[in-house]
């Protein structure tokens, strides 16, 4: 299970390893504590396929993002995240440091290695926003998605949900805890078959990025590449 946690400010090692990731106008420094003997390569891998298609923000020159990731068998979930730090840009709160938290589970030999890269992704996509920046669009109740929805003016990524599902929402269906709606293999409650979930999206609880999640990230401020991504919703 993937999720989103909140929680009040953490204080981690300043001798963490450091390892920064970057394209020509975003940098990623993963700060890696007490890793003796993990591995830090996925977590540098899964840096790298986010920034192969979020490609800058908006109105900022270069833009730096600081990420500890700490292993723990605390944690009931596979992974959590929390955005600590953020910069206001254009009206946008566009985070600058935040925590992932992966459970130990994930480093065992046996497990499914498309299910803890994906779980990496998507810790890794509410730490550049989803599940913060994306607060101030979402609405608790819309009667005709029979839930909670991100409702942001000129929405790239509700256009791209009613081309894909063939609905006319004014709202993404979008849950409270930051991710977008899946009631197949999340805690989201079936909305009915009017409303059709997005299981495939790594911001659901699918394990790659793909368009609905691609375009959430165009609409709070990112600069994006849908042309290095399957478009289709399969």
């Amino acid at each position: 299970m993937k999720t989103i946690f909140f929680a009040t400010l953490i204080s981690f090692s300043a001798i963490a390893d450091t390892i920064s990731v970057q394209n020509e106008s975003i940098t990623i420094n993963l700060r890696f504590n007490e890793f003796q003997g993990l591995d830090k390569q996925r977590y540098v891998d899964a840096a790298k396929e986010w920034l192969e298609v979020v490609k800058s923000v908006e109105g900022r020159e270069h833009h730096t993002l600081d990420i500890d990731v700490v292993v723990t068998d605390t944690i009931e979930s596979d992974g959590l995240a929390l955005v600590e730090e953020s910069v206001p840009i254009s009206g946008l709160e566009i985070p600058t440091y935040g925590v992932i938290w992966m459970h130990a589970n994930t480093h065992q030999p046996n497990f499914e290695v498309a299910s803890y890269k994906g779980t990496i992704l998507h810790e890794i996509g509410h730490i550049l926003g989803i599940g913060s920046t994306t607060d101030p669009f979402i609405v608790d109740h819309i009667d005709e998605i029979n839930g909670s929805g991100f409702c942001k003016d000129n929405s790239v990524a509700l256009a791209t949900y009613n081309r894909l599902y063939n609905t006319q929402f004014t709202c993404l269906p979008f849950s409270t805890n930051g991710h977008l709606y899946d009631d197949i293999q999340s805690e989201d409650e079936p909305r009915g078959n009017h409303v059709p979930p997005m299981t495939q999206e790594v911001m659901a609880n699918g394990n790659d990025i793909r368009p609905i999640t691609l375009a959430v990230l165009d609409d709070i401020g990112y600069q994006v590449d849908y042309t290095q991504i399957d478009m289709t919703r399969k």
